[in-house]
């Protein structure tokens, strides 16, 4: 299967900064076999969707676990599929922490998705204490299981994300990625991508996506600088 790079935003970049970020980025995009997919933050999306062309993908960084009605602040999956979005990334570490995102929380995020044709990036992944206590396996299935409830694993994208490593400029050894990607395996199967996210940068790339069962990157700080982003487009 082709390599996944998503570019999540968060919540930096204006409107201003998108069109010279694409027109930079986009010479990468086209020589690359990769698909390659855009997050900017909900405000920005019909700003990146009237400057994309092709093969550059949409994404969005969240989605309501509700279809319509009286939810405010909640965007829905409809009304992303409105935006030409293709993906949706559910269950950041900065959204369990910082909104108390839950793993059934997560389930019906990306059952609306799906439903809506979109396909959920769901992220998993230890804190530094898990991790200190062994526990990482443990952690990352009890994610997948009760995440993916009742969903077909072929039809999402699972993002391990270690949480000690994100923005951190910390990143696990290429032998601790690929038990975790291998165990994340057998549970999603063979047709589901596996990405890696956590102080993902242009440095780490090429060795990061040569490991075993690395479908591709969840790229943080590192996609908001067109040349850092770009060069990591060149590495697949």
């Amino acid at each position: 299967m082709k390599k996944l790079i998503i570019a999540n935003w968060k919540m930096n970049m204006t409107s201003v900064d998108v069109v010279p970020f694409l027109e930079e980025i986009f010479p990468s995009v086209e020589a690359s076999n990769a698909d390659i997919v855009i997050a900017p933050s909900f405000p920005l999306l019909s700003v990146v969707r009237g400057q994309l062309e092709k093969p550059l993908m949409l994404g969005a960084q969240d989605v309501s676990a509700f279809s319509k009605g009286a939810y405010t602040g909640d965007v829905a999956a409809e009304q992303l599929v409105d935006m030409r979005v293709k993906f949706a990334i559910v269950g950041h570490s900065e959204r369990r922490a910082q909104h108390n995102e839950t793993n059934a929380l997560c389930n019906e995020k990306m059952l609306r998705a799906l439903e809506a044709g979109i396909t959920p990036v769901y992220c998993i992944g230890e804190s530094a204490e898990e991790k200190k206590n062994g526990e990482t396996l443990a952690v990352v299935k009890k994610q997948l299981k009760e995440g993916l409830k009742n969903i077909d694993t072929s039809k999402v994208i699972v993002a391990y994300e270690p949480v000690w490593a994100i923005g951190t400029g910390v990143t696990p050894t290429a032998e601790e990625i690929e038990t975790t990607h291998a165990a994340i395996r057998k549970i999603v199967g063979a047709h589901a991508r596996i990405l890696y996210g956590g102080s993902a940068n242009e440095k780490n790339a090429a060795e990061i996506l040569h490991i075993t069962n690395v479908d591709g990157l969840l790229v943080g700080s590192a996609s908001l600088n067109s040349h850092k982003f770009a060069s990591i487009i060149q590495t697949v």
